[in-house]
């Protein structure tokens, strides 16, 4: 159900002792472009803290990688919602560093 060129996932039930770290933690591939826009579209459409039926659909539709959690689902979240919010830096002088001009 993945678009061409998307990176080989396996299944839910495929996960369980595969793709483990040495520190036993999981392995989920990093988020692409296309899954970031594709995850805010089903959020803005379900409505935050709605992970459940959020991650469902994200797979239905084959926009979110099966590996995902919830909890993984949030987190991104909270990490895309926070580099939005963030304030540009200064720098020793006291310009901004990031303003294009």
């Amino acid at each position: 159900m993945w678009h061409a060129g998307a990176p080989e996932w396996t299944s839910s039930s495929a996960r369980r002792g595969a793709s483990v770290s040495a520190t036993g933690r999981r392995r989920n591939p990093k988020w692409s472009k296309a899954e970031e826009k594709a995850f805010e579209r089903l959020v803005n459409t379900y409505g935050q803290g709605m992970w459940k039926q959020i991650m469902v659909a994200g797979r239905d539709e084959g926009v979110i990688c099966p590996n995902r959690s919830e909890v993984d689902l949030k987190d991104k979240w909270r990490n895309m919602t926070k580099k939005k919010n963030r304030a540009p830096r200064r720098s020793a002088e006291g310009f901004c560093d990031n303003v294009v001009s």
